[in-house]
């Protein structure tokens, strides 16, 4: 939910790894491995995911950024036991 002052945005940074969806189906196609990627939350959603160097520039000035160095973001995983 937004308010008045606009969305809440912030960016994490780190090696990314997605799923486009069922390997059995996509097979190595489902995977996709960014070494150096961001992934930007707008509202508490997802609202881009791709190499640092070209998300880099577009965010706004201000935007929160974490950078986990020599970490692997995996976003969709809510439960994985």
């Amino acid at each position: 939910m937004s308010d008045k002052s606009g969305p809440t945005r912030s960016a994490v940074r780190g090696g990314i790894v997605h799923f486009l969806g069922d390997p059995a189906t996509l097979g190595d196609a489902a995977l996709v491995h960014i070494d150096d990627g961001v992934l930007v939350v707008e509202d508490g959603r997802v609202s881009a995911l791709g190499p640092a160097a070209e998300l880099l520039p577009t965010l706004p000035a201000g935007t929160a950024l974490t950078h986990y160095r020599d970490k692997l973001i995996m976003p969709g995983f809510v439960d994985t036991h």
